[in-house]
């Protein structure tokens, strides 16, 4: 075999591996586990907070109030690229973007409150 045999087998070995393949959305998204903590800028857990997990899965943004010592679990999410966003009274809404893996994910979520950002803009400023 010459040359260009060899290139035209490969193209189409190629071409053919490409029409088969199947697309990535076509396979459920492994699930994942969200555990937050809540705390203030003191590291001091926030109980009641309000907490919103936005997946790119096509479902809606799932809402959950944390416990006593501020967690909140969220048993099962996509994996992927979230937002979380939390709000708690006299708090500024905390809003970012996170990858979530497969399985178990255990993150702290830090609020500011009102005073607080207000200082912190007229001392930079």
């Amino acid at each position: 075999m010459g040359m260009r045999t060899h290139t035209v087998f490969a193209a189409l070995l190629f071409s053919i591996a490409s029409i088969l393949q199947v697309p990535a959305s076509a396979y459920p998204s492994p699930s994942s586990q969200l555990q937050l903590l809540v705390v203030d800028q003191a590291s001091v857990p926030l109980p009641n907070t309000m907490v919103t997990v936005y997946t790119l899965d096509g479902t809606p943004g799932v809402t959950a109030k944390t416990d006593a010592a501020g967690k909140v679990v969220f048993a099962k999410v996509g994996s992927g690229m979230a937002q979380v966003v939390a709000r708690a009274a006299g708090f500024v809404p905390y809003i970012a973007k996170t990858t979530l893996e497969p399985g178990e994910n255990v993150q702290t979520v830090k609020l500011y409150d009102d005073r607080s950002s207000v200082t912190r803009k007229s001392s930079t400023g």
